[in-house]
């Protein structure tokens, strides 16, 4: 059942505990063992109606603690509070240099999976914010914009979640006819049907390659082997690759000044409703860069 924040505003739970946020402790609304703790920007721990919870007025800090690899997947269950004035709200959240990674939308109680980018061994601070709010609540000085309940690690989840890192490198843009993003084994990736379009930003023109880690899948005729062609915006081939399982390629990028766009095609693909699944599968693709 959701949680109406403003049938709690009269309750005496909510008397007065803090003026301003304060460093947290590493604990209660974080599960132990996560890798993570709390920085600044907290009201002190509460209880009421059975929920455990701190009140965020904004950019409340949460910290990644020497995590093993690039990305910690985290999990957070929040609300929006009396101080936005509505049930739903956007959570942004921001690097040590304000930079956003990533931002979730909670209607009412919500869980969330957040993807944040980290450096393995070093220890990371986020920030969350929100847009707005401000408004005061009844019998409380403070400002409630958003309480979260939990904050846990979520290595465990099959989803891909908020501000994961995409397939596509720096200066690529993913545009149509590819499939959602998808995680499997610890790989990230996308399927394609065929003629996967991608945009590539250029700051003058000139020669590169692009470098395609890059699968079969079982829409093919003939999985074992095939050809992947890179071609331009009006479908002409500009160069073609074989590829025999899971493979690194390099194909020939000529880009002009701005924008260029491309498209990933095979022949022999079609197949569909493959092991249970209704979507044609010819490829996958792990990564796209410009080398």
């Amino acid at each position: 059942m959701r949680s109406f924040w403003f049938r709690l505003v009269a309750l005496s739970a909510w008397a007065l505990v803090t003026v301003a946020p304060v460093a947290a402790a590493p604990s209660d609304i974080v599960s132990p063992g996560s890798g993570l703790t709390l920085g600044t920007g907290w009201y002190l721990h509460e209880t009421a109606a059975g929920n455990s919870f701190r009140w965020v007025a904004n950019n409340a800090q949460i910290v990644v603690n020497r995590p093993i690899g690039s990305v910690k997947k985290i999990a957070i269950v929040a609300e929006a509070g009396p101080g936005l004035g509505q049930p739903k709200m956007t959570v942004h959240v921001l690097d040590r240099a304000g930079k956003e990674v990533a931002s979730g939308v909670f209607d009412g109680k919500q869980r969330v999976r957040f993807d944040l980018p980290v450096s393995p061994g070093q220890d990371t601070s986020f920030t969350l914010r929100v847009d707005g709010g401000g408004k005061k609540a009844p019998r409380d000085p403070r400002t409630l914009n958003f309480r979260v309940f939990s904050i846990d690690d979520a290595t465990s989840d099959a989803a891909i979640g908020a501000g994961h890192p995409d397939i596509a490198g720096p200066g690529i843009t993913i545009a149509d006819n590819w499939y959602p993003l998808e995680e499997f084994n610890g790989a990230t990736f996308r399927w394609v049907n065929n003629d996967a379009q991608f945009e590539v930003k250029a700051d003058q023109s000139g020669n590169r390659r692009l470098k395609l880690l890059v699968a079969p899948g079982p829409g093919l005729q003939k999985p074992t082997s095939f050809a992947i062609s890179l071609r331009d915006a009006s479908g002409h081939e500009i160069q073609k690759a074989a590829v025999r399982g899971l493979s690194t390629v390099y194909l020939s990028l000529p880009l002009a000044a701005g924008s260029n766009k491309f498209s990933l095609h095979v022949d022999g693909g079609g197949k569909s409703g493959i092991h249970g699944d209704s979507r044609t599968l010819d490829f996958r693709v792990f990564s796209l860069t410009v080398v």
